[in-house]
């Protein structure tokens, strides 16, 4: 029988934190541990093994901890699992690594393993404790699980996507697959520096510009993060202090906010120079498990988080990194991170947060919830354009608003834009002709210029499409090529020119090519973009005219009003017919609906 080869990749897709990743190659043994009395051995031996020039790459789970400090607590190890597994490697080689430019959704169904209403009683229990003076913060966590076949590279693929962080990493064991993409470092240790970077605090990303910027600002102000991110932070320079020079440990960037792909972040960096008798071992012993994912004071709270906590964490939590000679090594945090285990290809992917006095139930859980959108929020390739109407006597039609939502749009997904080359391409494009212009950038910020024929809209049908679309999908906001909402409800009403889309509130939206204006009782309306909908051009233009008013749409609204309309820049107003389903009785209203936006 072969040997099993194991696979250890350490990739960054993240925004400069750490901009290396690197593939290992020329296999030569595994270093393990199953139990505690073996755990600190295997780390001299990565130790020993990296001073004979070999690269080591590999985990330590959770439950390892106690092996570093008596006093700490945590439940039973995960049956089956390491509590260290390192790789022994000849070469660590550096290579590029993009996100793959597609991914394939799993069809993998994680569910909770704990009721809403158990996880309402676990924070009431950690607000007692903080209220007895046991605990300042928990760092409360559930488990996530599904049955999982075939290969985990899908799902690590569809990670590494969504989030696109700093810290990814797919490991291969033989008996496992490890798949992280974790935004948060441990510590890097380069020689005598070390660095840790806690990261505490989180906000769901906002759908629109304005609103991301709000949230941002939002969490970069609350008092809450703030002081559990600072409490952390102290935790954190008590354990560098153990193995530091005295008076070298110091806080570089307080409170900093990271962006990412679902969420914003909170991190504080804290540097520090060690002894010079410091080994793997010793910094190990000084800082696992991070404070981030236990708590403060951490000995204390980590015995409330095995009360309360009832499966164990295994590599979540744990570290997951690499050691190479000359004292090198860099670990990170193993936040959103699955774990599959092949031979009873059951899948776990852990999720939490730091509870403080200052905490809500309903607020712990959103952000739980924020945190697993790695597992199923899609971030296609895609690019943003712009449709714009040229007249050969007038010029373009609102340039000055199409430019605008492209710029925000392109900031939003920080993508480059350069407006001189825009201008440039669409001038050369248009050469002066009435046409259609479509005016495209691309991730990399190339920019495409194509022009097509006006066309007149006559006899224009639609009827409202029963598939709701989600009010949280950030590209129904946004001007894309991901059209894929729209072509799938478009296809489920084939005997119409358009949809009338609405929201699982049953809100009305927008149409697949328009906005949506209503005529009731003498006055226009058209949905609210909360509702989840583009902000069109020439909507935002009637809008700052106040010709049209914001309101929010039901389908019942459509049989009040005189006229419906669906509106963009380059048709402007165009009248349809409204087809209601048969149990909506009634004769087919003339409506007016306006096309593109």
């Amino acid at each position: 029988m072969s040997e099993i080869v194991p696979v250890v990749r350490l990739e960054s897709f993240g925004r400069g934190n750490c901009d290396r990743s690197y593939a290992f190659a020329d296999y030569r043994r595994t270093i393990e541990a199953y139990s505690l009395e073996e755990v600190s051995e295997a780390l001299v031996a990565v130790t020993d093994a990296t001073k004979g020039g070999l690269h080591a790459a590999g985990f330590v789970a959770y439950e390892a901890a106690p092996a570093f400090d008596s006093a700490l607590t945590v439940p039973n190890a995960q049956p089956g699992l390491p509590l260290v597994w390192f790789a022994l490697f000849e070469k660590r080689e550096e290579i590029i690594r993009r996100p793959p430019e597609t991914a394939i959704r799993t069809d993998a169904r994680w569910t909770p393993g704990i009721t809403r209403d158990h996880y309402t009683h676990d924070i009431r229990k950690i607000k007692s404790y903080i209220r007895t003076g046991d605990t300042y913060q928990v760092n409360h966590t559930f488990r996530l699980t599904c049955n999982y076949e075939g290969p985990g590279q899908p799902l690590y693929d569809w990670m590494v996507r969504s989030q696109k962080a700093d810290f990814c990493a797919y490991i291969f064991t033989g008996c496992h697959e490890i798949l992280s993409a974790s935004p948060e470092l441990f510590f890097e240790w380069r020689g005598r520096d070390l660095v840790t970077r806690p990261m505490k605090g989180t906000r769901s990303r906002g759908r629109w510009l304005d609103e991301d910027r709000e949230l941002r600002r939002e969490l970069h102000v609350s008092e809450k993060d703030r002081a559990e991110n600072l409490m952390i932070v102290d935790l954190l320079r008590n354990d560098l202090g153990r193995v530091s020079l005295p008076g070298s440990v110091e806080v570089m960037d307080l409170w900093n906010i990271e962006p990412y792909e679902t969420v914003y972040q909170m991190t504080s960096t804290i540097r520090s120079r060690l002894r010079e008798d410091v080994d793997l071992n010793e910094i190990f012993c000084a800082l696992f498990p991070c404070g981030s994912v236990t708590g403060a004071p951490k000995i204390r709270t980590m015995e409330i988080i095995s009360e309360l906590e009832a499966e164990p964490r295994g590599v979540y939590t744990g570290a997951i990194g690499y050691v190479s000679p000359g004292e090198e090594a860099v670990f990170s945090v193993a936040i959103r991170t699955a774990c599959i285990d092949l031979h009873h290809r059951r899948a776990v992917f852990g999720v939490g947060g730091g509870v403080t006095w200052d905490s809500t139930s309903e607020g712990e859980y959103q952000e739980c919830l924020a945190k697993a959108r790695v597992l199923t929020d899609e971030r296609p390739v895609f690019d943003l354009f712009e449709t714009i109407r040229h007249d050969a006597a007038k010029g373009y039609f609102l340039w000055d608003h199409h430019l605008r939502r492209l710029r925000l749009s392109a900031e939003y997904f920080g993508l480059p834009f350069n407006e001189n080359r825009l201008r440039v391409a669409a001038d050369a494009a248009v050469s002066g002709r009435t046409c259609r212009l479509r005016l495209s950038i691309d991730s990399s910020g190339e920019v495409l210029a194509e022009t097509g024929p006006l066309t007149v809209l006559e006899g224009y049908t639609a009827q409202v499409c029963a598939l709701p679309v989600d009010s949280s999908d950030v590209f129904l906001f946004h001007k894309t090529s991901h059209r894929q909402v729209y072509d799938d409800r478009k296809a489920l009403c084939p005997d119409v020119d358009d949809v009338i889309l609405q929201n699982e509130r049953g809100e009305l939206t927008e149409t697949s090519i328009g906005n949506l204006v209503l005529e009731i009782g003498g006055t226009l309306l058209t949905p609210p973009r909360e509702s989840g909908l583009l902000g069109g051009t020439f909507r935002q233009a009637l809008l700052e005219a106040e010709q049209i008013e914001e309101r929010t749409l039901k389908a019942a609204d459509l049989h009040r009003a005189t006229r419906v309309y669906m509106i963009n820049s380059v048709r402007e107003w165009v009248p349809i017919t409204v087809v209601f389903e048969p149990e909506a009785a009634g004769a087919n209203k003339e409506a007016i609906v306006t096309t593109g936006s």
